[in-house]
């Protein structure tokens, strides 16, 4: 039986508004899966300075093996604003691409008011999304991020990893 993936991507830099704490969020996630990775429950793959063309290169190589899809940085709308793209990363196409991984149980968009794009990715069939409201500060992503990965890979449910993480 093959090993389910969580798929971490991060993106950083996109028009002079640097994350800081991009690779402490790493780290964490890192730390929170690690034992699950050596038990071989999980395979942790994580994406740095992503690109369009690497999320999609992930998704076709490991395909039905990405159960989690995790996302930090920026994103405005519709779009996640990936390193060196000269145009937006719609998720307005991605997200059918995303439907198309039957496997695939949880967005989680760790940027800014990415709710718009909830209706996009419900529509496109993804079970269970985590997605932002409105601008959110960067120590308060990344720790919301390691309090629902604890949750999550202590048993918890995401709504139970969710409603712990935000309390």
């Amino acid at each position: 039986m093959a090993i389910p993936i969580i798929l971490i991507a991060f993106s950083n830099d996109i028009e002079g508004q640097f994350l800081r704490n991009l690779a402490d969020e790493q780290k964490k996630i890192h730390k929170v899966f690690e034992n699950l990775h050596e038990k071989k429950l999980i395979e942790l793959r994580v994406l740095t300075n992503v690109t369009a063309d690497d999320i999609f290169e992930a998704f076709l190589k490991f395909g039905n093996r990405i159960k989690v899809f995790h996302y930090a940085g920026h994103a405005k709308d519709f779009d996640l604003l990936l390193k060196e793209s000269k145009t937006s990363f719609s998720i307005k196409g991605f997200g059918p691409f995303l439907a198309s991984h039957k496997n695939l149980k949880l967005v989680f968009m760790n940027a800014c008011s990415t709710s718009i794009q909830e209706s996009v990715l419900f529509e496109a069939g993804i079970p269970e999304l985590i997605l932002t409201n409105k601008p959110i500060n960067d120590e308060t992503a990344v720790d919301f991020a390691n309090l629902f990965y604890k949750g999550l890979a202590s048993g918890k449910t995401v709504a139970e990893s969710f409603s712990s993480a935000k309390h």
